[in-house]
């Protein structure tokens, strides 16, 4: 009874941080018995600061991970049930407290174990391998299987290695220890060197092993091993793992990354478009790459929408292209007719003649255009992002906050347009598209050939071409907005690969409406105005008031961990809201990265870090005065309070509090106070289980609401750009080649950073400081610090830094094993076009996401059989790698201009400070402050 109450609590726990699915999903791993201690093991497992990094890292990768976190989240912060639901000691053997149920349990048994000796890199790979086999397993269990014939072999594996010190097997783990940290990093390393165990090997044993392992990591359909004794009715686990669980539970742990379409993510290369040409086997590698740079410049010509560019239709040929089309519209032939009306549908939808060609008949609207004949208008579902943010379904309370979406777009089309396509339609009832309607006017030619040869047949559209007509619409939006997202949104179908930046921004009905209708010809369209939707944000003002409310009532002795959590979470809200930073760890990690006297924050947080996603962003009045009155002033005091107890980790935050880079402790941490005393850094998860926050958003719901409302306040799009840190290599606001003035964007956006948040109506706690006194004695670890791992950027810098390591070392592997037995000079050119292309794109046929780094292992690889072996390879392509950019902002920059003041301070009181050329001082200041 006393394990069943402990269950009750863990649940009733679990429910209420939206946990409950995946704790369901553990019981129903072990719903063949009624014992408790099997899925306290695992939850205990999954509870350690080990896993709970490992965890955090995969949340981003797999669903199962970022359930998993939450719930050892939970379990970690409330340390008594931690302790209450511990299975058994550490120094107690799993053969022993599992003794009749070690194979039956397989999966707990294996997750009870300790960890491995001797506590090196091996054991430390071994923890990450015990994890995903527990994540599989949760995949296993959605395809209705309990018990897994290969996770069972693999599964007794691991616990003879964890659980006995110099077991004969731990030499098969050996062999396959890597050093990847992301999770399909880990996967397709730990498989590569998988398949190479199995070819040394020739031990059965150590094959069966191998072989079971290589199926879990190929994702190779389960073999299922029957139940013996499943447990039904009372006492059985039936409640808990009969819970109704779907993905929806963990939708909003997910979007903690950027959104995106499938194939299109916050990428740290500029790879948005493809562009593919051939070259002569005659150039030289330096003729090609010089064109392969033309090409580049071309796409990034595209990004900038410059008005002159050879492949947008210029002012002049626009009033011309209408003259032609009108001309055509009211022409003899009924060919014309019907080709002017397709023409123009091209200039309205943002399509080349071809596409617009299969624009099919329809009157329910799909992703892409349709022509509805008897309402005289064409119509598609507005655009959406495959990966976007889902309320869960039980959150009706929030229907009334979370904005309604406009579900399409249509276009009323004058007589003139629809009157031709009506008459040619007669002809052809059957038809399903304008093409097929095209070849029963006019079977001879092409629609794409007859804007060529009859629509452009003029001295003054001699460059225009079907394709031509596609780059109109984004062009007229972005004149109108000076906005790069929203033109590449408006003018996007559903192949288009949108950049993050275009899911941020939500557009009311009427600014759609206004940016898509001024680039029609009134007399020829007329756009259809969606319902007008507005937006409360009562719920976020009453969260951060409650929020701010409970600071004030835990500001008290005997609740000073409490206190100093929350008013940590308040602290990050205010940054996150001033900033609009992505919700990675410790965001902001350093005072050395805050500027109190201008009011500005550097800002790095890009979960690929280290060269990309940095930034200088305003911090708000409100949120400077919380750092400089409350939180600044708390930390001091939390210093003193913990040198009697603590003092190592007292003289770590006073290294903080001198903005020591240093310091083995982050700006912004949480506490634990029992049965330890412990620190955790901030996270997504951590601050749900500090905020309690009864909502359904996900956390970067200020960076959507910081794009949204910078821009409905008349914010320049550059400067909005600027501070979330949106633009294309080479095209930033604030970049190499910009002509803007940081600190003068600073100062336009910082007033309407300081309404946004007296919108919210962020309110200071009371500034009535208490005497933190710690009663209790605290119960310290020796190493609380000895063992803390790098966090923030740094950890963000070494988990880029192996995955690259990973992917080079996979990449290198796929080129040996296409090579074979041959050699580079026995290859032909399609085989080396075949394996490029390998190193450049997925089986499906979208672009890797480190496929730049790929393919440069591929020509590294070549370069060193020229250089040391003599052999050539035949080359029929060449695919031009572009560098990547470097991150123009650091947090050197806000102690620049201080250090450089200074520094003419100390020249000037020299003897010879005369003799100093002032321009040279002001050189100087100018190339570092850029």
């Amino acid at each position: 009874m006393q394990q069943q109450t402990k269950l009750d609590s863990l649940w009733a726990l679990s429910r209420s941080f939206k946990a409950e699915a995946t704790l369901s999903r553990i019981m129903a791993l072990c719903c063949d018995s009624t014992d408790t201690r099997f899925p306290f093991s695992v939850i205990t497992f999954i509870s350690s600061r080990e896993s709970i990094g490992i965890l955090s890292n995969w949340s981003t990768d797999n669903i199962h991970c970022s359930g998993l976190h939450r719930l050892a989240q939970i379990c970690w912060n409330n340390a008594d049930l931690g302790a209450q639901i511990r299975p058994f000691g550490p120094d107690q053997r799993v053969e022993k407290m599992f003794r009749m149920d070690m194979e039956e349990q397989y999966l707990a048994s294996m997750t009870a174990c300790r960890r491995a000796l001797p506590a090196d890199e091996v054991a430390s790979w071994l923890q990450v391998l015990r994890l995903y086999v527990l994540v599989r397993a949760l995949d296993a269990l959605e395809s209705s299987v309990t018990r897994e014939a290969h996770l069972h072999d693999v599964c007794r594996t691991l616990r003879y290695v964890s659980e006995t010190t110099g077991h004969e097997r731990r030499a098969w783990i050996d062999k396959l220890a890597g050093s990847s940290t992301s999770f399909f990093g880990f996967e397709s390393e730990t498989l590569m060197r998988c398949r190479s165990a199995l070819a040394d090997t020739a031990e059965p044993s150590a094959r069966s092993f191998f072989n079971s392992l290589i199926s879990i990591l190929e994702h190779r359909p389960w073999s299922k091993l029957p139940v013996k004794s499943t447990v039904h009715g009372a006492g059985s686990f039936d409640p808990y793992s009969k819970f109704h669980f779907t993905f929806n539970h963990f939708s909003h742990a997910q979007i903690g990354q950027e959104p995106g379409l499938e194939g299109a993510e916050e990428r740290d290369r500029l790879s948005a478009g493809k562009t593919v040409q051939e070259t002569d086997p005659a150039e030289s590698d330096s003729k090609r790459r010089f064109n392969g740079e033309k090409l580049r410049l071309e796409m990034l010509e595209k990004y900038l929408f410059l008005p002159h560019s050879w492949h947008h239709i210029s002012s002049d040929e626009e009033v011309f292209v209408f003259a032609r089309l009108k001309e055509l519209l009211n022409a003899n032939k009924k060919v014309d007719r019907f080709g002017a009306a397709v023409a123009f549908l091209a200039l309205l939808t943002g399509q080349s003649i071809n596409d617009t060609s299969k624009i099919r008949f329809g009157t329910e609207s799909g992703i892409d255009w349709r022509l509805n004949i008897a309402g005289k208008s064409i119509h598609k579902l507005a655009p959406r992002f495959s990966k976007r943010w889902n309320a869960p379904p039980s959150t009706n309370d929030h229907e009334q906050w979370v904005m309604p979406l406009s579900e399409g777009w249509e276009y009323k089309l004058m007589g003139n347009i629809a009157k031709p396509i009506i008459q040619a339609l007669r002809n052809c009832p059957s038809a399903g598209d304008l093409d097929e309607v095209w070849q029963g006017l006019n079977p001879e030619a092409a629609l794409a050939n007859w804007f060529g040869a009859v629509f452009a047949n003029s001295e003054f559209l001699t460059h225009l071409s079907g394709p031509s007509t596609a780059s109109r619409l984004s062009l007229k939006v972005f004149q109108q907005s000076q906005d790069h997202a929203s033109a590449r949104l408006l003018s996007s179908d559903h192949r288009t690969a949108l950049p993050s930046a275009c899911a941020y921004g939500s557009y009311r009905g009427f600014e759609v409406a206004e940016l898509l209708g001024g680039c029609l010809a009134t007399d020829l369209a007329q756009m259809v105005l969606p319902p007008i939707d507005e937006q409360s944000n009562a719920l976020l003002r009453r969260s951060i008031a409650e929020l701010t409310d409970r600071v004030n009532e835990a500001a008290r002795p005997e609740t000073w961990c409490e206190h100093h959590n929350l008013l940590t979470a308040l602290a990050v809200l205010a940054l996150l809201s001033s900033t609009g930073t992505r919700p990675v760890n410790s965001p902001f990690q350093s005072l050395a990265w805050f500027d109190l006297e201008r009011g500005l924050i550097y800002v790095q947080d890009k979960v690929t870090g280290p060269t990309q996603g940095s930034r200088i962003c305003i911090l708000s009045d409100f949120a400077k005065r919380l750092l400089q009155e409350i939180y600044l002033p708390h930390l001091r005091r939390l210093c003193a309070a913990l040198l009697g107890d603590a003092p190592k980790f007292s003289k770590e935050v006073e290294r903080v509090l001198r903005s020591d880079p240093e310091a083995k402790l982050p700006l912004f941490f949480f506490l634990r106070q029992e049965p330890t005393f412990d620190w955790m850094e901030v996270s997504e998860s951590q601050l749900d289980l500090t905020c309690r926050f009864n909502w359904p958003l996900p956390w970067n719901l200020f960076r959507h609401f910081s794009s949204t409302q910078l821009r409905r306040l008349g914010l320049h799009a550059d400067i909005r750009d600027a501070l979330l840190g949106h633009a294309e290599r080479d095209a930033e606001s604030h970049g190499d080649f910009s002509g803007r003035i940081p600190l003068e964007d600073f100062e336009v956006a910082r007033p309407l950073l300081n309404r946004l948040q007296d919108d919210i109506e962020f309110s200071l706690p009371k500034d009535a400081p208490y005497q933190l006194h710690i009663a209790t004695p605290l119960k310290v670890e020796k190493d609380i610090l000895q063992s803390t791992s790098p966090f923030g950027r740094e950890a963000r810098a070494i988990r880029r830094q192996k995955l690259h390591q990973a992917v080079q070392a996979i990449a290198k592997a796929e080129v040996l094993a296409f090579l074979g037995a041959r050699t580079v000079d026995q290859l032909s050119s399609d085989e080396f076009d075949q394996i490029a292309r390998q190193m450049l794109m997925r089986k499906q046929g979208l672009p890797h996401v480190m496929g730049s780094l790929r393919y440069e292992v591929f020509e590294n690889f070549l370069s060193s059989e020229w250089r040391a072996k003599g052999r050539h390879a035949k080359l029929r392509r060449r695919y031009v790698l572009i560098k990547e950019g470097r991150a123009r902002p650091t947090n050197v920059w806000l102690i620049s201009q201080h250090a450089l003041n200074l520094w003419f301070k100390r020249a000037r009181s020299r003897p010879n400070a005369r003799c100093w050329p002032r321009h040279w001082q002001l050189w100087i200041w100018f190339c570092t402050l850029g």
